[in-house]
C-alpha cells in the first residue's frame, strides 16, 4: 500500500491498525476489522475518485500547506467547478526548516509542490491556493517584497517568476487536502544513483554502431581542412585569444575544453565530443567516401 500512497489521500490514517499490528510485542490478531479495512483500502486504489489523468485541455490548481512538514497537491479544475487530483506529495521538513518562520514554512509548501510538479505546470497557466494571507501579495500578479522579507523569500520570488500561474487565498477549512498531507509526509526515500558513463566511452561505443571504420572515419577527418586545423590545435595547444584564430574555428576555441584527440598507434582517431553537427558533418564524408 506504501507504494500508492500517493494516490490515496488519509492513507496512514486509514493504515494505523495494520502499523499497531507490526510494533514489537503486540500479538499478531488479523481481525474482521484488519480484514473489512484492507478490503477498504483496495477499494479506493480502484476507485475513479481517488486519482484522474493529467488532461492539458483543463485548468490547473496546486495546493500547498505547511504545518511542521510540508507538501503539495496537484488538482484539475473540471468546468463544473469539481476539483479531482492528479497526484499527492509530501515530505518530512528537516530540523534547519522546522525552525523557519510560519511565512517561511508556507512559502517552502509552495516551492515544494511546484518543483514535484514542475512537468504538469511548467509552461501551462495555473491556479496557486495557499491558506497563508500574506503570500497571496508576496507571491502574486502584483507581487511586492516587503523591505524586510528574507533572501529565502526573494530567491522563491525568483524562481517562480519563471512559471505563469495566479494566487488565490483559500481559508484553512476549505484546504483540507492539503492540511491533511502536511499532517501525514511520507518519508523520503534515498535512491541509489547509478554512476554514468564517461562521454568519452559512450561516442565509442557509437562510432562502433557506424557502417564504417575507426580508420576510415580517421581518414575523412583529417582530409577535411577545418576538422584538420582543429586537430592541430588539439595536439600542438589553442591560441591565447580567440581573436587569433578564423570566424569558422572559434565554435571550437570556445569548446575546446570538451574536445578530445586520440591516437594510440592503432589509427584510430576521433574528436569532437559535444559538437556534434560537426561530427555528423565528418561522418557524412566518411559515408560517402565509403560508397565512392
Amino acid at each position: 500500500m506504501n507504494y500508492y500512497a500517493r494516490f490515496v489521500p488519509h492513507l496512514q490514517s486509514r493504515y494505523a491498525p495494520f502499523h499497531e499490528l507490526t510494533k514489537a510485542g503486540t500479538p499478531w490478531t488479523w481481525n474482521q476489522r484488519c480484514r473489512s479495512l484492507f478490503e477498504e483500502l483496495k477499494s479506493c486504489l480502484t476507485s475513479s475518485d481517488t486519482l484522474v489523468h493529467y488532461d492539458d485541455k483543463l485548468p490547473l490548481v496546486l495546493y500547498s500547506d505547511a504545518c511542521e512538514r510540508g507538501l503539495g497537491a496537484l488538482c484539475h479544475r473540471f468546468a463544473s467547478g469539481m476539483e479531482k487530483p492528479i497526484a499527492f506529495a509530501s515530505r518530512l521538513l528537516t530540523d534547519v526548516e522546522k525552525r523557519y518562520a510560519a511565512i517561511d514554512r508556507e512559502a517552502l509548501a509552495i516551492m515544494f509542490g511546484v518543483s514535484k510538479f514542475a512537468q504538469y505546470l511548467y509552461g501551462r497557466c495555473f491556479i496557486l491556493k495557499t491558506d497563508h494571507k500574506p503570500l497571496e501579495q508576496i507571491f502574486g500578479n502584483n507581487r511586492e517584497l516587503p523591505k524586510l522579507a528574507t533572501n529565502r523569500l526573494m530567491r522563491w520570488a525568483l524562481i517562480l517568476g519563471n512559471y505563469e500561474y495566479s494566487v488565490e487565498y483559500v481559508p484553512a477549512c476549505r484546504n483540507a487536502l492539503a492540511n491533511a498531507l502536511s499532517r501525514l509526509p511520507i518519508k523520503e526515500v534515498d535512491i541509489p544513483t547509478v554512476e554514468r558513463q564517461p562521454s568519452g566511452q559512450l561516442l565509442n561505443l557509437r562510432i562502433n554502431e557506424l557502417p564504417l571504420s575507426k580508420r576510415q572515419l580517421q581518414c575523412c577527418l583529417v582530409q577535411d581542412s577545418e576538422l584538420a586545423k582543429v586537430i592541430r590545435y588539439l595536439e600542438t595547444g589553442w591560441p591565447s585569444r580567440k581573436k587569433e584564430i578564423s570566424d569558422n574555428l572559434r565554435p571550437f576555441f570556445e569548446r575546446q575544453s570538451e574536445l578530445s584527440y586520440e591516437d594510440h598507434g592503432k589509427a584510430e582517431l576521433w574528436c569532437l565530443l559535444r559538437y556534434d553537427r560537426k561530427f555528423w558533418k565528418c561522418y557524412m564524408k566518411a559515408t560517402q567516401a565509403l560508397w565512392q
